[in-house]
């Protein structure tokens, strides 16, 4: 049977209509079972983790309990003049939704900050002055910026809406990977994004299939320029003694990991790297069972080689990856630019147009039935 608390976060999740009553009640047998097998896990984690409950509502319930309100969090519909519709996805950093616009009658994406976070100044501090430096972007494949504001006591960006998933979601439909035109394609134009952000001063730190959105028409746009935040892996660095860093593991550069070259644009690099690893393998270059491991193989580990995981993998992409997975950050390309012409090149000598989608297959007509020509009959001439 569930404890108290337990049963007291559903009905108050229930009331505020962030919780559906029956899938709750139903994972709350499920999570009662969990904890006799001795899951740590709590129930409100349990149930974000289950895609129930969104982490935002999470600490909105956490907050109005430990507040002893009974009147249960205050659900919030709009920010400003922004219409919040629904949630499209959620990470340490905040939940993002799809929002209307009242005033120019579109749809727009709005990302929250998590509440915690706010709370940090060095945290929001940093994502208010990259904010402004994003919204001075305006580059084809990056997500274009609208706004940073405050409303209900939220902090909240307002960006355009990339409504055609993410390489993330791609990936989850193709589990062994991308075709190598298609991954040269989105890597080339996220590079190009690299470049300009680059040439901003900004610095990503969490390049990630994630974090690639695609158009319908299939283009990368980068997305979370800029505000990046501290990811807590539960426990020390492997070779430092903080417990905070920028990034996500499976793509996170070696020098950032020891403690240095978190501003260095050629991490960002890295991350690519990583990501463009797993665009044609299905699966980053480093794999283990917790962070802490995938932490220690990145700075010590070697990747495997690519075309050993995918043989139809050109030789001159595999070069390109290892190239970029390099643990010194100066044996790698010396910018994003130079990504972009080392992309251009492989294009050429494959003879394909990788910046360009697949040109559609046209029904060409078939070729004329070969005539066979024959001798025309002439009359003899008469003599005389």
């Amino acid at each position: 049977m569930a404890h108290e608390a337990e049963a007291l976060l559903l009905r108050a999740g229930v009331r505020a209509g962030l919780i559906d009553a029956d899938k709750g009640t139903a994972a709350l047998v499920v999570y009662a079972q969990m904890k006799k097998l001795g899951a740590t896990l709590s129930f409100g984690e349990f149930l974000v983790d289950r895609g129930l409950l969104s982490r935002l509502g999470l600490e909105g319930l956490e907050r109005s309990m430990s507040a002893g309100s009974g009147a249960g969090p205050r659900t919030i519909s709009r920010l400003g003049e922004f219409e919040l519709l629904e949630i499209l996805g959620e990470g340490e950093s905040g939940t993002v939704f799809r929002a209307r616009q009242a005033s120019l009658e579109r749809e727009v994406a709005i990302k929250v900050l998590a509440p915690s976070l706010a709370k940090d100044p060095e945290a929001l501090e940093r994502f208010l002055a990259e904010a402004r430096v994003t919204a001075k972007l305006h580059h084809p494949n990056i997500v274009r910026f609208i706004r940073v504001a405050m409303s209900e006591g939220l902090y909240y960006l307002a960006m355009e809406l990339v409504d055609g998933g993410s390489v993330r979601s791609l990936l989850k439909k193709n589990p062994d990977g991308l075709p190598e035109i298609q991954a040269l394609m989105f890597g080339k134009q996220i590079a190009s994004a690299l470049a300009a952000a680059h040439a901003a001063g900004l610095v990503h730190r969490d390049v990630k299939p994630a974090n690639i959105l695609l158009t319908r028409s299939g283009t990368a746009k980068l997305a979370d320029l800029g505000i990046a935040v501290r990811a807590n892996l539960g426990g020390p660095l492997i070779t430092g003694d903080k417990s905070e860093f920028w990034g996500t593991p499976a793509y996170l550069a070696p020098e950032v990991i020891e403690g240095y070259g978190a501003n260095d644009p050629r991490s960002d690099l890295y991350s690519l790297g990583a990501t463009l690893f797993e665009m044609v393998t299905g699966r980053p270059p480093f794999v283990a069972d917790t962070p802490q491991e995938v932490l220690r193989l990145q700075v010590m580990g070697t990747p495997p080689d690519l075309r050993s995981l995918n043989p139809s993998v050109s030789p001159e992409l595999a070069n390109l990856a290892k190239r970029l997975l390099n643990k010194d950050p100066q044996q790698r390309f010396p910018n994003a630019q130079s990504l972009v012409d080392a992309v251009e090149l492989i294009e050429g000598m494959r003879g394909t147009a990788a910046s360009s989608k697949p040109h559609p297959v046209v029904a060409q007509k078939p070729p004329p039935r070969a005539v066979r020509k024959t001798k025309r009959y002439r009359r003899p001439r008469r003599h005389s």
